[in-house]
Parts: C-alpha cells; structure tokens; sequence
C-alpha cells in the first residue's frame, strides 16, 4: 500500500522525468512548454497517464521482491544450517549476514524487475502518448507488432539500476534489524 501511495503522489514527476527524457532540447523553457502541453491536451488527469500501468507494476514486483527475498533467505539459512526443506524450523529470527542479504537482496530485485519489467514498458508508452486503452491491449499490442521479446526492451539498464538498489535496501534492511536501531527510539 506504501508503494501505491508514494507512485501515486510523485507521478506527474515520473511523467515529467520520461517526457524530458526523450526531448533532445533542454532548459527550463521545454519543462514548461511539455507541462503545457500535457494540461492543454488532457488536463490535470493528463499528469496521471500509465498510472494504471504503474501501479499495476509496482505492487506485484514489491510482493515479488519480498517473497522471493524471503524464500531464497530461508532456503539460504537451511542450506547454512544443514537443514532439510521438510525441517520445520524457517530460519524466522535467524541472523543472516551483511554479504548474503546484499547478494539475496539484489537476486529479489532483479527477478522481481525482469516478471514486471512488461508493465514498466506499458506506463512508458502510456506517457508517451505511444498507446491508450488497458494495459492488456497495450500489452498485445506490442507483442504482436514487435513480438514478444520487445516487452523485455529496455531490460539490461532496468536491472542494472534495480539490483544494486535493492542489494543495499535488504543488506540494509537486515544491518538495522540486527543492530535494533528500531527498538532504541
């Protein structure tokens, strides 16, 4: 629900970023004429195009990374322990070091971008102006004019800014577990 609402409040700036992005001008002239063009054309809502998209993506890749994340340290801890999958004991409240939650953590994030990287590419479309109507059509659409594979364009440079992020978000996440920064507040 956090990810839903943090797109949703900076979106327009998504929109923006992606919109100058493809403008070979630069300058605050261009933010201005590329804000008046979007209001002109579709009004406010226009700051919310491929929002659906978006928010469509950022769910599923944040349960994605999480679970995948979890499991894959769990199966970490039993391989660790010497543990069979049917040992009842989950690793729960188990420590994991700095190196394995990086490792893990950047696995989780670059698994979870390539399932949900086809959404992505639909919320650009949709900023662009390049598609309109649900993200299925949008989908469909450019599978069957590009194939497939063209749902997966861009993933090289998406998983290379996502596992690095996520690498330092779990080995992070578990340092201020451990040290129970949280706790002392």
């Amino acid at each position: 629900i956090a990810g839903a609402i943090a797109t949703t409040g900076t979106y327009p700036l998504d929109l923006m970023r992606t919109r100058l992005a493809s403008n070979s001008e630069g300058g605050g002239k261009v933010v201005v004429r590329e804000v008046t063009n979007v209001l002109r054309k579709d009004g406010v809502k226009g700051f919310y195009k491929g929002l659906g998209a978006s928010l469509a993506g950022i769910v599923p890749c944040i349960a994605i990374q999480l679970s995948t994340y979890e499991a894959s340290k769990t199966a970490y801890l039993n391989v660790l322990h010497g543990r069979r999958g049917d040992d009842e004991r989950s690793g729960e409240g188990e420590k994991i070091g700095l190196a394995a939650s990086t490792v893990l953590g950047a696995f989780a994030g670059g698994f979870s971008k390539l399932v949900t990287l086809p959404l992505d590419l639909c919320k650009k479309r949709m900023q662009m102006d390049m598609a309109r109507g649900p993200i299925f059509k949008t989908l469909y659409t450019v599978a069957r004019k590009e194939g497939v594979l063209a749902l997966w364009r861009g993933a090289v440079p998406a998983i290379f800014k996502t596992v690095p992020a996520t690498a330092i978000t779990f080995g992070v996440y578990e340092l201020v577990k451990q040290l129970d920064v949280v706790s002392s507040l």
